[in-house]
């Protein structure tokens, strides 16, 4: 279906060293009328997706159950419970914090490690994704 030439080859890179490779077909690059695996602004491609990890659909994950966490906080009447609850709130939020300092930086490997981090620090508090 398509041609050897139709795919460019790019590096994938963090602030240390090359991580990988990417092959992308040419012809969905210059394609501007689907969503997914990129996000375009202003002519700009992001990558959303790669291998099994879809980063925008764990981020609205995150994004829920941090929302559910912080109502069921807000509505806890033992005091003493809702001091813990606000501690682990706050070690969550600096927690976002930093996986969003890691996708501004495109640093993927840590950005990866932080979202299996996340995902397991919502496991310990009762959170289980699908």
């Amino acid at each position: 279906m398509f041609t050897e030439d139709t795919f460019s080859k790019f590096k994938i890179s963090t602030k240390e060293a090359v991580v990988g490779d990417l092959t992308v077909n040419n012809d969905l690059l210059k394609q501007y009328d689907f969503y997914h695996p990129f996000t375009r602004i202003n002519y700009f491609k992001e990558v959303t997706k790669y291998g099994t990890r879809d980063a925008l659909a764990i981020e609205q994950y995150i994004v829920n159950c941090l929302n559910d966490y912080y109502v069921k906080l807000v509505n806890n009447t033992n005091i003493e419970e809702r001091n813990k609850m606000l501690d682990k709130y706050v070690h969550l939020y600096g927690m976002w914090r930093e996986l969003y300092t890691y996708k501004n930086a495109q640093d993927l490997i840590s950005m990866n490690n932080m979202y299996d981090m996340f995902l397991y620090e919502l496991y310990i508090i009762g959170y289980v994704s699908s």
